[in-house]
This record gives C-alpha cells, sequence and structure tokens, in this order.
C-alpha cells in the first residue's frame, strides 16, 4: 500500500514540474514575440532604437507598405506596419 502511494506521489511531482515548466516555457515564447502595430497619424512613439526599416518592392513610384522594426524605453521589440513611398521614388527617374 506505501508503495503505491508512493508511487503515485511521484507521478503526480513528475506531472506537476513537467506542467510547470511547459507553462514557464509558453510565457517566456509569449513575452518574447514582438510587439505588431499600425502607425496612424499622429500617434505617440516610444522609438529607443531602430533595429529594422524596410519596404515592400515596387518598380514604379508609388505608396508601398513599410515594417520598422525596434525596441521601446523599455526594451520591448515592436513591429510597426506603415505606408511610404516606394525607394523607386527617390531615384528621381
Amino acid at each position: 500500500m506505501i508503495e503505491g502511494f508512493t508511487m503515485n506521489i511521484k507521478t503526480i511531482s513528475a506531472i506537476a514540474v513537467f506542467a510547470t515548466a511547459s507553462f514557464g516555457a509558453v510565457a517566456a515564447q509569449a513575452a518574447a514575440a514582438p510587439v505588431q502595430d499600425t502607425y496612424h497619424y499622429g500617434q505617440h512613439l516610444d522609438i529607443q532604437k531602430v533595429l529594422a526599416d524596410n519596404a515592400d518592392n515596387s518598380m514604379t513610384c508609388q505608396v508601398v507598405g513599410a515594417h520598422m522594426t525596434y525596441l521601446d524605453s523599455q526594451h520591448q521589440e515592436h513591429v510597426l506596419n506603415y505606408r511610404r513611398m516606394a525607394e523607386v521614388c527617390n531615384l528621381g527617374e
């Protein structure tokens, strides 16, 4: 009887440890995912450091989608989606 009880305690303990570790891993992964946002005119942005800035390719001078990845003052990563003129517009052609 005591052996069965000890085995059940060990099994329950192992399950509890595994479940706790799994929840911790999911929470850490969610915290690491960058915050996605779409820019609206006049929106206040807390940009400490720009990590990347790129735009969709276009062969004509037109408005395209662009994406800026940055860190805020709390060192949280964000991806900001916005619209801008295509790079080809800067060529003066």
